[in-house]
């Protein structure tokens, strides 16, 4: 089963972004409603290389990646083609709760910039 038929499976939507899973997948409410961005990481678990990200649902936003990868159309070539070669194997986990989000986009710059083998095609292209 994929992800998003195991997202599915769980009946839950995009509008969940309120709640979050612990680590044996139980659903529970978001400890932290007042940080509302969400920094994360997608590993690639074949060859540990990392893609870094933030947004402000994080359910969604999972979804959306997968959905794009499973579609062939992710806009980041190098994501697709790691997904196209081996299958679905990446993982997301988040890294940080931000308050604001030029907070958040200065958490993912430093976690690129700190990563130069990471999927991210722009290093800091939210970064003012």
């Amino acid at each position: 089963m994929n992800y998003l038929q195991d997202t599915r499976r769980r009946g839950e939507t995009k509008y969940d972004y309120a709640f979050i899973r612990d680590e044996q997948g139980n659903k529970q409410l978001d400890p932290n409603p007042a940080m509302p961005y969400t920094v994360y990481v997608c590993w690639d678990r074949a060859n540990g290389r990392p893609y870094y990200g933030y947004c402000r649902r994080y359910r969604a936003r999972v979804v959306k990646h997968m959905g794009d990868l499973y579609l062939g159309q992710h806009p980041n070539e190098h994501l697709q083609a790691a997904f196209d070669r081996d299958g679905d194997i990446f993982e997301f986990q988040i890294v940080a709760k931000c308050s604001t989000k030029k907070k958040a986009r200065t958490v993912e710059a430093a976690l690129i910039a700190a990563h130069p083998d990471a999927y991210n095609i722009c290093v800091n292209w939210g970064v003012a």
